[in-house]
């Protein structure tokens, strides 16, 4: 038998009349797009696929009932500069505020609450972070029962404080899946911890949000039952916000000397920096004269400078760190290089697309779903080591034989990455995933 969803008192989509004077003094329901009201059913949804029924309108005047936005709050577990808290930056400031009214709980300040306030985004100091801390995950619940008709939870930590904090609170439950943990951490038992800490929260989320089609598949493949709660809908950066005021490279610019790449992203094993810096020493060595700029921080620094030593790239590799002032590292840039395993979705890519580089990468997980091979950039097979290596290598080569057509890649995919990428069809599309919630309410 099918499970009835439903909703706590006082949630949204619920039962009682609207607020007009023959009617029960209970606030309107929240709605998404267009919507009108009736006594029979509270809000009425006005768009979307997964909108009710009409319900007959009844008499109030003939008048149309002011509903009021849906409410949704936001759980991370992360303040710093990384692929969420762009995604996160790029949706919530993109809502229609007649349709969303979006609030942000995060652990405590950070560059995202900062970024996120300068825009007018209201954000709370108070979700739980790495540690074990029961004390901050009934305090989050407080704030859910305080102004939330929906819990939206970004990353596999978040997921699983707002799992249990959104089921105390009795509020329905959406998780944006960002990575999938048995792919972006190296095999061992904190890799197999955090994989059951994710299906745990995954089980209780009412729409579980995909960034990518691939990320989909992969994520259906491991737990076919969450299928029929997944949708995809695909990220977005910030920088697009205001495309127009972005710095552009100038990929056929002459370069006095190397030819400039530029890698930014973690330092971590997912991130495949290895197989970067393995890539451009092969390059160099069938002529192709790049350097290479890496930017970003994380554990496997040492290790991938040890590897420069060890490859003779020294004097040709510049380890940046922090992801300050990125945008004119890459308007700086000639092209981008990514060496990743895993992409759920690619935020650094498109932040390269966007800046108008062409992007050499291996076609892995959901990279072809952002890169056109030999339209927007160069894909390279995924698979071995080795192989994706020598891909690289060849298509490095490619790109210093011919400036021209690194020119004509970026062209075009910062045109793709502007059209099909922009945050606000980030916003709609997971504007869409509130809609059904709400429906569900008024089925229920």
């Amino acid at each position: 038998m099918q499970r009835r969803e439903r909703y706590p008192r006082g949630g949204i989509g619920g039962r009682g009349r609207c607020s007009c004077p023959i009617a029960s003094r209970r606030a309107a329901a929240p709605t998404l797009g267009r919507s009108r009201a009736a006594h029979s059913g509270g809000a009425i949804l006005g768009s979307g696929d997964c909108t009710p029924a009409r319900r007959p309108a009844a008499s109030c005047g003939g008048r149309a009932h002011v509903t009021r936005p849906v409410r949704v709050t936001h759980v991370v577990a992360t303040t710093g500069v990384s692929g969420v808290e762009s995604h996160l930056l790029a949706l919530l400031a993109s809502f229609d505020p007649a349709s969303v009214s979006a609030r942000l709980i995060v652990p405590g300040p950070g560059p995202l609450v900062d970024a996120m306030r300068a825009r007018g985004i209201t954000v709370d100091l108070g979700a739980p972070t790495r540690k074990l801390d029961l004390a901050a995950a009934r305090a989050l619940t407080g704030l859910l029962r305080e102004g939330a008709d929906l819990v939206h939870a970004h990353g596999p930590r978040a997921a699983f404080w707002a799992a249990w904090a959104a089921a105390q609170a009795r509020r329905p439950l959406i998780v944006t899946v960002h990575e999938l943990r048995w792919r972006s951490l190296p095999p061992g038992a904190r890799r197999v911890a955090w994989v059951a800490l994710e299906r745990a929260a995954l089980s209780l989320a009412r729409r579980v949000v995909c960034v990518s089609q691939a990320q989909k598949r992969a994520l259906v493949a491991r737990w076919p039952s969450l299928q029929p709660r997944v949708r995809v809908v695909h990220g977005s950066t910030p920088w697009l916000l205001a495309p127009d005021q972005m710095p552009r490279a100038s990929p056929a610019t002459a370069a006095q000397g190397a030819r400039r790449l530029i890698a930014v992203g973690r330092l971590a094993w997912a991130k495949g920096h290895d197989r970067a810096l393995r890539a451009l020493a092969l390059a160099r060595r069938l002529g192709a004269v790049w350097t290479l700029e890496i930017v970003g921080e994380g554990e496997e620094r040492s290790a991938l400078t040890a590897l420069t030593e060890r490859l003779g790239l020294r004097d040709v590799v510049h380890f940046a760190g922090s992801r300050a002032g990125v945008d004119e590292r890459l308007a700086r840039a000639h092209a981008f290089l990514s060496g990743s395993r895993t992409e759920t979705f690619g935020v650094a890519v498109l932040e390269a697309m966007a800046a108008g580089l062409p992007v050499v990468a291996p076609a892995v997980d959901a990279l072809p779903e952002l890169i056109e091979d030999g339209h927007t950039g160069l894909l390279v097979p995924d698979g071995r080591d080795a192989d994706v290596e020598a891909g690289l290598a060849a298509a490095l080569v490619r790109l210093a034989e011919s400036p021209a057509l690194g020119a004509t890649l970026g062209a075009a995919g910062a045109d793709v990455a502007r059209s099909r990428f922009a945050p606000s069809a980030l916003a709609a599309g997971v504007s869409a995933v509130y809609r059904e919630c709400v429906a569900i309410g008024l089925d229920s």
